[in-house]
């Protein structure tokens, strides 16, 4: 056999381990649409088993999903993780609640696009304070905001009205835009270990104290103030 010819059939051994690799590929992939298509399923049939009016929107839900899918899957990149999730739950939201809506200002319209990944609907307004009136209003089911806008509009708050129920995303690198959802409710705890949970508290002067749970013994070691929200403390990634 002459060299050229050894060559040649080494490149087609390659050339068919290559496309029996991609067909494994292909399989998997048949494999992840038809289980997709099947929790897709469940989605739907949750909906039958909610009382009527009953939140869509499942913060403590989400939060306790994706601890579980990071700390038992560390082989997979946690930005994968959550990435897929994302677009896999907020497609959730949308079948439970086809006209789920977003309100948000246009300082706030990419923190919304990363949450409803491209499946609710969107309330742009002029102001926060319009995006905020939206949600009294019924007009839309949450309102996202910057940190910078949640800061200067903390008197918007107000318990049991508009409320703190979440952040944008649940994995953080340092330096990372943030962003929260404001809803009409608390959302439920979102886990039992220390720290899961961070409580925002409003002070006299408007003023906004963040205050993760694993650094108070209980949930009445929170220093004085209105309790204006509660949302699942971020998974911090070290800055590259």
């Amino acid at each position: 056999m002459t060299k050229s010819s050894s060559q040649d059939l080494s490149e087609q051994t390659k050339a068919s381990e290559l496309a029996g690799l991609r067909a494994k590929i292909d399989e998997i992939d048949d494999t992840l649409l038809s289980l997709l298509a099947k929790r897709q399923d469940l989605s739907r049939q949750i909906v039958t088993k909610k009382a009527l009016g009953s939140n869509v929107f499942r913060p403590d839900r989400e939060v306790s999903l994706l601890r579980n899918l990071v700390a038992t899957h560390p082989e997979i990149d946690s930005r994968l993780i959550m990435g897929l999730w994302r677009h896999i739950i907020s497609a959730s939201i949308a079948e439970q609640k086809p006209d789920y809506t977003i309100a948000h200002s246009d300082s706030g319209a990419g923190l919304a696009r990363i949450h409803g990944a491209g499946y609710m609907r969107h309330l742009l307004q002029d102001t926060v304070q319009e995006a905020i009136e939206s949600l009294r209003a019924g007009k839309a089911d949450c309102v996202i905001v910057t940190e910078d806008e949640l800061t200067a509009h903390a008197d918007l708050l107000v318990p049991d009205e508009v409320v703190i129920a979440a952040s944008i995303g649940f994995l953080f690198q340092e330096g990372q835009e943030r962003g929260y959802v404001l809803c009409r409710e608390m959302p439920l705890a979102s886990g039992q270990n220390k720290g899961d949970d961070t409580f925002v508290m409003r002070a006299a002067d408007n003023s906004l104290n963040h205050h993760p749970s694993g650094q108070m013994a209980d949930k009445a070691a929170l220093p004085q103030g209105v309790l204006v929200g509660q949302y699942a403390t971020p998974l911090m990634m070290p800055k590259e």
